[in-house]
């Protein structure tokens, strides 16, 4: 499906140390002839690389949680494996674009390329789940605690 998008730059960036083991579609992904993939460069550094207006992710993920403050379009097939609660679910779902089967997706990417599929830009999940103002602090203050002698 994404070799088809012809019209549109794809930029595929398998997750790090992606081996035929352990990703299912990477058979595929060296087959594509119109997809550029990206092997050694960090998810972050390719959203501002390639100035990226949409991110597909097979499940949802780290590079899921990078990208959800940027102002993109996000797509995730839902792994009902790892679901998440009722009230994250709902939250993320008025940012990233959720599907349960692979036909839900296709049809919404094909509305997406044809500029008929609505934006979303929530941030209400990014606020609750992902962002923290003090955030630098929280992290220097768990390093103190972890790194602090565990017996007096």
């Amino acid at each position: 499906m994404l070799d088809q998008l012809v019209s549109h730059r794809v930029v595929i960036k398998p997750l790090p140390y992606a081996n035929d083991r352990n990703c299912a579609v990477l058979g595929t992904i060296k087959k594509l002839k119109h997809a550029k993939v990206i092997w050694k460069m960090p998810f972050n550094e390719c959203l501002e690389k390639y100035q990226i207006s949409a991110v597909v992710f097979e499940f949802a993920s780290t590079p899921l949680y990078e990208a959800i403050g940027e102002d993109i379009e996000i797509f995730t097939i839902l792994d009902p494996n790892v679901p998440f609660g009722e009230e994250p679910i709902k939250l993320l779902k008025k940012r990233v674009h959720c599907f349960d089967t692979l036909e839900d997706f296709k049809k919404a990417l094909e509305l997406y390329c044809k500029g008929a599929l609505p934006k979303l830009r929530n941030d209400e999940f990014y606020l609750k789940y992902v962002y923290k103002e003090n955030m630098s602090e929280l992290i220097l203050n768990t390093l103190e605690n972890l790194l602090k002698p565990q017996f007096r």
